[in-house]
């Protein structure tokens, strides 16, 4: 057996040479069919060079029987109806299911074939919700819509004229919502990462729309950017300063408080939180930050 795999090894490697002498191309298609049966198809010395390998009309399982050659690699196009196994003769090779296009090389021991990866797959023969799918047309029936709830919610919530907030709310839009001024209080900073995004949807007319930290243990740093006439100015909150966001209604509303203002918080440390935001002011705008706890 030795002197026969030795023997083809030289005969595909003369097979190659003479293909680059007369400028062929290194990739082409071995087709099979294996005629409604199983009998293994084994490669003749073309279809050893070649570079893809499609399967058809198997009858149940079937093998392909390749020589293994350093370096080698098939692309392996399954659409037999079954499971088939690309191998050396006389050892295990491995399993290729159907409607599957697997890439594969050579071991490095150069003994049999393995699989490097799948590179495309179909459904066939599977179920969604007891009817069954695959083929070319869709069977009838009830399918369920898969949701990514990655990029959908959690719905926003409406702060009202008072809410606290919990963790529960982490992720949540509080829109500050009434005209009379919205007050949402923050959790405990504890450095959970979590993140509070707030969006005034409704002008304050009176009072001030707030934001306040839950008590005077915690603080409020980071940076606001307030605009009037495409204008803007940047504020920070320096450390242990600051317990609250305001934006009061005094007829200018110079800290923000108007429709589309939106501020967005996020639980850093054990008593701090940080914020980032961006406000529109009815004339220069001032530091929406407030050493305020209510």
């Amino acid at each position: 057996m030795g002197w026969e795999n030795e023997v083809n090894k030289k005969m595909f490697m003369n097979d190659a040479i003479f293909r680059q002498m007369l400028g062929i191309s290194h990739f082409h298609t071995a087709s099979h069919d294996y005629g409604a049966a199983y009998a293994d198809w084994t490669l003749n010395n073309m279809e050893q060079f070649a570079t893809e390998l499609v399967a058809t009309n198997a009858s149940q399982a079937a093998n392909i029987v390749a020589l293994p050659t350093k370096g080698k690699f098939f692309i392996i196009v399954n659409t037999s109806g079954f499971t088939l196994t690309l191998k050396a003769s006389g050892v295990a090779g491995f399993a290729i299911l159907n409607a599957t296009t697997v890439l594969a090389k050579t071991n490095a021991a150069g003994t049999d074939f393995v699989a490097l990866t799948t590179i495309a797959a179909t459904i066939s023969g599977a179920t969604v919700d007891n009817s069954v799918i695959g083929g070319t047309t869709p069977a009838a029936g009830t399918f369920t819509t898969l949701t990514p709830t990655s990029l959908i919610g959690p719905a926003p919530v409406a702060v009202g004229a008072t809410k606290t907030l919990t963790a529960a709310n982490a992720g949540q839009t509080a829109l500050l919502n009434t005209v009379g001024g919205s007050v949402a209080t923050l959790p405990a900073a504890t450095g959970t990462g979590n993140k509070f995004k707030f969006v005034v949807s409704a002008s304050t007319t009176s009072a001030a729309h707030k934001i306040l930290a839950a008590s005077v243990s915690d603080f409020i740093i980071g940076i606001a950017t307030g605009q009037n006439a495409n204008t803007a100015k940047v504020f920070a909150s320096p450390l242990a300063t600051n317990h609250s966001l305001q934006m009061p209604f005094s007829g200018t509303q110079p800290s923000g408080g108007i429709v589309g203002d939106w501020f967005e918080l996020t639980d850093i440390a054990a008593n701090l939180w940080y914020c980032n935001g961006m406000y529109s002011a009815g004339t220069t705008p001032t530091t929406p930050f407030n050493s305020a706890t209510s």
